[in-house]
């Protein structure tokens, strides 16, 4: 009998090797459900009762949870390909009579039998032996890489709200006191802007050219880098905010108009930063694929054969002053403009579903009615006193309204994404983040809470509606 096997201290050491590595896999997969079903009812409870602290400590929770969840599944990744060779050295053992009567021995003394091993290995033939790796990506990386996606994304985005309402508490306006200092700001939020940019568009090179590992490796680095944005971008879109309300109140109407565009721009540049942190985390979950999986391979060659600019259509630049003046002669046409929201509501006209409110220029003297069909914007975050920015179609008259009216146009995302690499990538990480609200081309400041104990799904005051309404994942299985 050989001498690591007998009837008293025998050690089965492959039989527990493989075992474990089968545990481990599935363990890594319920954790990354578990986590995310728990937090995404957490940050849903705390954002409706405005614990904003507590809120942050969570979100914060969730984004260190996803990190550990997707560095364990790099490692289960890289351990699948080894259960064939292991599943064969434990045929080759089982194979020895007298160790084979010494491992019957000790299991017989444990109550067990070695027929749980058999059977293992019964239905671990060759022919789906050889092809487990490639079963055991499908079958679990994909939904364990989902629900790690979805906790880091919701961390990082109820992160952001948790931090810009805490800083809406302390008061701290902006002390601008020159217009060179209002210059300086825009010119960090451009920046800021095209620096996010380039790293979406390393993420294209690193989808079109890099291996999986590589791929993995740049992107924990990237999201701890975005983890570092935390420090000034919801501070800054406070400090503008708090900034504006106060230079409203003194009447200075150069200030407000400067103010304004920066309280969208930072808008912009919040929702930009979102999305890198989900294309980040989803090409941290691609690093753990093999080069083989289907889902790499379609990545990569999107990656390799797309411009990377977005194909979304955005309208002529006018005025509200300009759609009220020319009236019939904008009739049909796509345009783009900006303006302050009011007077939002939400109901069921016609049997549509829709948010309807005024947008009005920053003198007030020029306004029309805007619509989103389909969609709760409120419920996105968007509240009176917003500054928007609108794509749509301007009518004098339509099926749904007989006065003059906006309706913001609908992006076509499956389109698009065979056409633009940014629009494809937009279409890929929609599961968590909806870069276009419901497909609405459209987007806003950002704006603290001001619920005042209203119930939060019957309220339009709900700043962190996105976070509170919209589910960041539910994993469908498949890709």
């Amino acid at each position: 009998m050989p001498d690591d096997v007998n009837t008293d201290t025998p050690r089965p050491k492959k039989t527990s090797r493989i075992q474990a590595k089968m545990l481990d896999l599935s363990s890594v997969e319920h954790q990354a459900k578990s986590r995310y079903l728990n937090m995404d009812l957490n940050v849903f409870k705390l954002a409706c009762e405005e614990s904003w602290e507590e809120l942050a400590s969570a979100a914060r929770q969730g984004r260190g949870d996803a990190l550990i969840a997707l560095t364990r599944l790099k490692g289960a990744s890289r351990m699948a390909p080894k259960t064939y060779s292991e599943t064969a050295d434990l045929r080759k053992v089982l194979s020895d009579p007298e160790y084979r009567k010494g491992l019957e021995n000790f299991m017989a003394k444990s109550g067990e039998d070695i027929s749980s091993i058999e059977r293992y290995l019964d239905k671990a033939d060759y022919k789906k032996t050889a092809s487990m790796p490639k079963d055991l990506v499908n079958s679990n990386l994909h939904e364990q890489g989902s629900y790690a996606i979805a906790t880091g994304f919701t961390g990082y985005w109820a992160g952001f709200f948790a931090e810009f309402n805490l800083e809406c508490k302390k008061g701290n306006a902006v002390r601008l006191n020159k217009f060179e200092d209002l210059e300086t700001m825009m010119n960090f939020i451009s920046g800021q802007n095209e620096f996010l940019w380039a790293l979406l568009l390393l993420f294209k090179e690193m989808f079109a050219d890099w291996p999986p590992g590589k791929i993995h490796q740049k992107s924990m680095s990237t999201l701890l880098l975005l983890e570092e944005q935390f420090v000034w971008l919801p501070a800054y879109a406070a400090k503008i905010y708090l900034t504006l309300e106060k230079a409203k109140q003194e009447g200075k109407a150069k200030a407000v108009h400067a103010l304004s565009r920066m309280d969208l721009d930072i808008g912009i540049l919040a929702r930009r930063w979102a999305l890198v942190s989900a294309v980040a985390l989803y090409a941290a979950y691609i690093g753990t694929l093999s080069e083989d999986d289907k889902v790499y391979k379609d990545v990569r060659k999107n990656s390799q054969k797309l411009p990377a600019k977005s194909v979304i259509p955005h309208g002529e630049k006018v005025t509200l002053q300009a759609l009220t003046e020319k009236g019939w002669g904008l009739h049909g046409k796509l345009v783009q403009v900006t303006g302050v929201v009011s007077n939002i509501g939400v109901s069921r006209k016609g049997g549509v579903y829709r948010t309807e409110f005024t947008l009005s220029d920053l003198t007030g003297e020029h306004q029309v009615q805007a619509l989103a069909v389909y969609l709760n914007l409120a419920h996105r975050g968007m509240l009176d006193g917003c500054n928007v920015s609108i794509n749509g179609t301007w009518e004098m008259a339509s099926k749904l309204v007989d006065y003059p009216m906006i309706k913001i146009n609908r992006v076509s995302l499956s389109n698009h994404k065979k056409e633009s690499w940014l629009d494809y990538m937009a279409t890929v990480v929609r599961p968590w983040f909806d870069l276009y609200p419901n497909s609405h081309n459209l987007i806003w400041s950002v704006r603290p809470e001001n619920k005042e104990g209203e119930i939060a799904k019957e309220s339009n005051k709900t700043g962190a509606g996105e976070i509170e309404f919209n589910k960041a994942f539910l994993y469908k299985g498949g890709k």
